[in-house]
């Protein structure tokens, strides 16, 4: 280990171990729209797609963003809401959009609570990264606006197949019933 901590070339290449933090501990979820959490994804085909999981149900909801200002991401919330319903609390990571004041303010107008991941900790966001890395998968190497039809797409087996923690669909459990 002193080799590598003298050796100019491995410590500019040595993996760096965030800061220890704590974090609460997860609470499991009873019913839908208690908890969900929002992140970014992209660029994906030089597009960028907000994404946002329920905890309880793992009800998925995608979209691709025009521009990601902290005003375009509530307007896209308010969207998304007026479909499923106002949730509780949102966990978010610390992109700009997130901790800006308007975002704040907007969601504290709704009586929403936001919790946001702790720095160096973004695995307090794990259901969003885990659905973002199934929606990479599934929707590949769409191009563009092609996008916009390939989301919708995906949501409908998606929302309708047994989750493995839930045993239920997302749909079954958000809504319940299939779609």
């Amino acid at each position: 280990m002193r080799l590598i901590d003298n050796c100019p070339i491995c410590s500019l290449h040595k993996r760096k171990h965030a800061p220890q933090v704590s974090i609460k501990p997860s609470v499991k979820m009873t019913s839908p729209l208690e908890r969900v959490y929002i992140d970014f994804v992209g660029p994906l085909a030089n597009k960028i797609i907000f994404v946002l999981v329920d905890a309880f149900s793992k009800w998925p909801e995608a979209m691709v963003m025009d521009t990601t200002t902290a005003e375009y991401t509530i307007h896209v919330l308010e969207e998304i809401f007026s479909r499923i319903g106002m949730p509780r609390e949102i966990v978010s990571d610390n992109v700009p959009q997130f901790i800006s004041k308007t975002f704040a303010d907007s969601l504290q107008g709704e009586g929403i609570i936001h919790t946001r991941s702790p720095p160096y900790h973004p695995s307090t966001n794990g259901t969003a990264d885990g659905f973002v890395q199934t929606l990479k998968g599934s929707i590949g190497n769409s191009r563009g606006d092609k996008l916009r039809w390939r989301i919708p797409n995906f949501f409908k087996p998606y929302r309708n197949s047994e989750h493995y923690t839930t045993k239920r669909s997302p749909a079954e459990l958000l809504m319940g019933w299939n779609i």
